[in-house]
């Protein structure tokens, strides 16, 4: 359980994120969450870019 608290906190000081958005994309098990894919799909039809 430590290990798993130690990489969140490692990927929010990374991303500059708070907790609560990683755990937005994120699940407790590593998984994307459906909110995470449909931003990636977005992004792959050029939706999410931003100039």
């Amino acid at each position: 359980m430590g290990d798993r608290r130690k990489r969140v906190i490692d990927v929010i000081k990374e991303f500059g994120i708070s907790r609560a958005t990683a755990y937005r994309y994120i699940g407790p098990k590593g998984e994307l969450r459906e909110f995470a894919k449909r931003v990636l799909e977005m992004q792959g039809e050029g939706r999410g870019k931003r100039s």
